[in-house]
C-alpha cells in the first residue's frame, strides 16, 4: 500500500516538473521574441533618427513649418438639435410621424414632461431644428448665437414670440434614412427673434429665427499641426515647438505661456493667441510660414527673399506672413516698404501684418483702405482692433464720424474688441435683454445689432 502511494506521488511530482519545464521554456521563448521585437523597433528608430538628423543638417532642408506639417482644427464645426418651442400665440402646429418626432418625444420623456404627445401637437408649440457653429480658436463653454428653423415635419406657421426650451447640441448625420447623433457638445435655449424685413432687406421668413447668445459650446476648438509622414519624428516636433514658443507667447493667469506643445511624434497642439482669434485663417498662415531650426544667416537670406515677394500682388500674402512670423526689427522694416506700393493688395497685407506686430505705421494705411476698398474693410477693422498702439484707438474713434454707416458701426465694434470696458462703448440697459449706447457724432445714425446681444447704437447728439 505504501509503495503504491509512493509511486503515485512520484508520478504527480514528475508531471509537475514537466509542466514547470514547459512553462519555463515558453517564457524563455516569449522573452526571446520580445527582445527581438524591441531590438527591431530600436533599430528602426535609430535609422529614422539618423535620417532626420541628416535631413535637418542638409542645406536643402525644409525651412518653414508648412513644408513639413499641415494645420488641423481650422474647419468650422456645426452642431444641431431638435428642440421644442413654446409660448406661441396659436401659430404652432402638429408634428407628422417621423424620426424627428421620435427624437423629441424621447427627450421630453427623459425630462418627464406630462402628456408629451399632447404637448408636442398643441397650437402653442412647434418642433424646430437648431444649429450652432464652433469656430477655430473657440473657447471652452463659449456662448454662441443660434439659428432656428421650423421642422419640415411640423405644421407651424410663425415662430415669432416663441421660447426655445433647453435642447442638446450634437453633430448629426443622416445614414440610411435615419438621423444619427454624436455625443452632447452643448446646450441651446432662449427667446426666438424672427428678423424683420427692415433688418434683413428681404421678405420676412416667419419660420426662421435666431436666439442671441442662446447656445453654449462645452469644448474648446483648438488648432494644431500634424507632421507629414516623411517628417514624423520627435526631433522635428521638438524643433517646431521650440521655434513657435520662442516667437509666440501670451499671458495666461499672470503667467507667460508658449503657444505650442508636442503631443507625440507627429502632433503639436496650438493655443490660440487672443489677438489672432478674429482671423483664424491668418493665424494658420503665420504658423505655417514660421521657420524652424534656422541660423541667423539662414533667416537673413529668407528675409531678403521675402522682400522680393512682397512687391508682387500675387505673392505678397505669403511674404507678409513670413515677415510677420519673423517679427524682427528687420522684418518690420521690410513690411514698411510695402506700405508705399501702388497695389492695394500689397499695401493691405503689409499693413495687416504690421498691425499684428503692434506697429503704428500700419494705422494710416488700414484707415485709408477701410474707406476706399470695401473688400478689405472687415480685415482692416480687425487690424485696427488688435493693434495695441494708441494711434490705432484714436483712428477708430475718428472713424465713428465717417459718412459710411457700415464703417462707423464697424469702428464701434472694433473699439469694443480692443476693450469691452472702454467708456465709449458702454451703454445702459433698456430691459433684461436690450442695451442702448449713445455715441457722440455730428452724423446722425441709428444702428441695430443682433449679434452676441440685442443692442441699439445711437450716433448723434444725446440731447
Amino acid at each position: 500500500m505504501d509503495g503504491q502511494l509512493g509511486k503515485e506521488k512520484n508520478r504527480k511530482r514528475s508531471a509537475i516538473c514537466f509542466i514547470a519545464a514547459l512553462v519555463l521554456m515558453a517564457s524563455f521563448g516569449c522573452q526571446s521574441w520580445l527582445n527581438r521585437k524591441k531590438k527591431d523597433d530600436n533599430s528602426q528608430f535609430l535609422k529614422e533618427t539618423k535620417r532626420i538628423k541628416q535631413m535637418l543638417a542638409s542645406p536643402d532642408r525644409p525651412r518653414l513649418i508648412g513644408e513639413v506639417s499641415g494645420i488641423t482644427g481650422i474647419e468650422i464645426l456645426r452642431y444641431d438639435a431638435y428642440g421644442l418651442v413654446t409660448e406661441l400665440p396659436g401659430t404652432g402646429g402638429k408634428v407628422k410621424p417621423s424620426t424627428q418626432r421620435d427624437l423629441i418625444l424621447e427627450e421630453m420623456r427623459v425630462r418627464e414632461v406630462e402628456s408629451p404627445e399632447s404637448v408636442l401637437d398643441a397650437p402653442w408649440t412647434a418642433l424646430v431644428k437648431v444649429s450652432a457653429y464652433s469656430f477655430p480658436g473657440g473657447l471652452e463653454n463659449e456662448s454662441v448665437d443660434l439659428l432656428v428653423e421650423n421642422s419640415l415635419e411640423c405644421d407651424a406657421t410663425d415662430l415669432t414670440g416663441g421660447m426655445l426650451l433647453p435642447a442638446k447640441l450634437r453633430q448629426m448625420a443622416v445614414v440610411g434614412g435615419k438621423v444619427r447623433t454624436g455625443n452632447n457638445k452643448g446646450t441651446a435655449q432662449g427667446e426666438i427673434i424672427v428678423l424683420p424685413t427692415s433688418y434683413t432687406k428681404k421678405e420676412k421668413e416667419p419660420l426662421k429665427g435666431i436666439v442671441i447668445g442662446g447656445g453654449k459650446i462645452y469644448e474648446p476648438h483648438p488648432v494644431g499641426l500634424v507632421l507629414y509622414p516623411d517628417y514624423k519624428h520627435v526631433m522635428v516636433v521638438k524643433a517646431i515647438e521650440a521655434s513657435l514658443n520662442k516667437r509666440f507667447y501670451f499671458q495666461d493667469q499672470a503667467k507667460q505661456k508658449g503657444m505650442a506643445a508636442g503631443r507625440n511624434d507627429s502632433r503639436i497642439s496650438i493655443a490660440t493667441i487672443p489677438k489672432y482669434r478674429w482671423d483664424p485663417s491668418h493665424f494658420a498662415s503665420v504658423i505655417l510660414a514660421t521657420g524652424f531650426q534656422e541660423s541667423e544667416e539662414e533667416r537673413s537670406e529668407r528675409l531678403q527673399g521675402c522682400l522680393a515677394l512682397l512687391k508682387d500682388r500675387t505673392t505678397v500674402r505669403r511674404a507678409a506672413a513670413e515677415l510677420e512670423a519673423l517679427g524682427t526689427p528687420e522684418a518690420i522694416d521690410a513690411l514698411r516698404q510695402g506700405l508705399s506700393s501702388i497695389e492695394a493688395e500689397v499695401r493691405f497685407y503689409s499693413a495687416y501684418s504690421l498691425a499684428y506686430l503692434d506697429s503704428k505705421d500700419a494705422v494710416q494705411t488700414l484707415v485709408e483702405l477701410s474707406r476706399n476698398e470695401p473688400a478689405f474693410r472687415p480685415l482692416c477693422l480687425i487690424g485696427l482692433a488688435i493693434n495695441e498702439c494708441q494711434e490705432s484707438r484714436s483712428a477708430l474713434e475718428s472713424l465713428l464720424q465717417d459718412q459710411e454707416p457700415e464703417l462707423r458701426f464697424g469702428a464701434f465694434w472694433a473699439i469694443r474688441q480692443r476693450d469691452e470696458y472702454d467708456a465709449l462703448v458702454q451703454g445702459e440697459k433698456l430691459n433684461e435683454r436690450a442695451h442702448l449706447v449713445q455715441v457722440p457724432s455730428g452724423q446722425p445714425l441709428i444702428a441695430v445689432s443682433l449679434q452676441d446681444r440685442q443692442e441699439i447704437v445711437h450716433f448723434g447728439n444725446s440731447a
